[in-house]
């Protein structure tokens, strides 16, 4: 298995977390091809001497990435939730566990309401909901799509709407640069 170098980074960069972190663990995916995208977490332990970690607030972009020698893996999450352990009287070391969502947790709480979506490709339609219920901040890059889905109205969330066409497509999704990939059952 090669041994990554990481980097953790907060606002846009300018915060770099990586010096501090004790620990760092990161799900995401699916475990099965068939199975949906519940949305994957990212769980960082820092060293809190000085309250460092009272800058990080509910919301706040997390950048992790870790190179090794032929490639790289390129993530954003968002702080979901800081759990602060500080050791009595200063003999010990303070941390703080910050626990971050990835984007498709993050678009989980994202809903729609009565969207009109048009019959195209799955594709066509993620971009479709895409520009309807979605923040600037969160894109999606589609292609590949080899199924039409059919026209609807919809109502829900956009990450169950994405595990809906991920079914229809027999595609897969991941995550890269703050950006999700949908991609359809011609690349697969």
């Amino acid at each position: 298995m090669p041994k990554m170098t990481w980097t953790v980074r907060a606002d846009s960069g300018a915060t770099d977390l990586t010096s501090r972190v004790l620990s760092l663990n990161i799900t995401s995916g699916r475990e099965k091809y068939l199975d949906n995208y519940s949305g994957g977490q990212c769980v960082i332990t820092i060293n809190n001497s000085g309250n460092f970690a009272s800058g990080l607030t509910y919301g706040k972009l997390i950048e992790i990435k870790g190179t090794y020698g032929t490639g790289d893996f390129d993530c954003d999450f968002w702080v979901q939730e800081i759990t602060y352990n500080d050791y009595p009287g200063n003999t010990g070391l303070n941390t703080a566990t910050i626990v971050c969502a990835d984007w498709i947790s993050r678009a989980g709480r994202i809903n729609a309401n009565s969207v009109a979506l048009t019959q195209s490709p799955c594709d066509d339609q993620i971009n479709e909901l895409e520009t309807a219920i979605l923040p600037a901040d969160m894109s999606t890059i589609s292609y590949g799509s080899a199924s039409t889905a059919s026209a609807t109205t919809y109502t829900g969330s956009f990450s169950n709407y994405l595990n809906l066409l991920v079914a229809t497509e027999r595609g897969y999704c991941f995550l890269n640069i703050g950006l999700l990939y949908f991609i359809g059952r011609s690349y697969v």
